[in-house]
């Protein structure tokens, strides 16, 4: 093979993230029992800040468009929610443990 196999799962160095086209839009927009994927409406606002951005080069509107990425990123793997559940889960435990060493430690 004398040309690279095209990547469905990212841009090639040629091309542009696009709002209107390109691989990376076609296998973001399908969901695993088809219909759109849950977090396509976010991948989409990505791509349009990418879009619209006035920044001369790809690296500064990444960084511009880095809270849409953040967000993106939290719809497909849900770290911070996640994060949030094991903090006030060991919260409710701390308050529990404190609250039954309260009423043992007072006869």
């Amino acid at each position: 093979l004398s040309e690279p196999l095209p990547c469905v799962w990212a841009f090639t160095h040629q091309e542009t993230p696009s709002f209107q086209s390109g691989p990376g839009v076609a296998m973001a927009s399908m969901g695993l029992q088809g219909g759109t994927a849950r977090c396509y409406d976010w991948y989409m606002d990505y791509l349009k800040c990418h879009d619209e951005s006035k920044a001369p080069t790809l690296q500064l509107r990444k960084k511009q468009c880095s809270e849409w990425l953040e967000d993106y990123q939290e719809c497909l793997h849900h770290e911070k929610e996640n994060m949030r559940k094991v903090l006030v889960d060991r919260e409710r435990r701390k308050q529990a443990t404190a609250a039954a060493a309260a009423g043992h430690g007072g006869h």
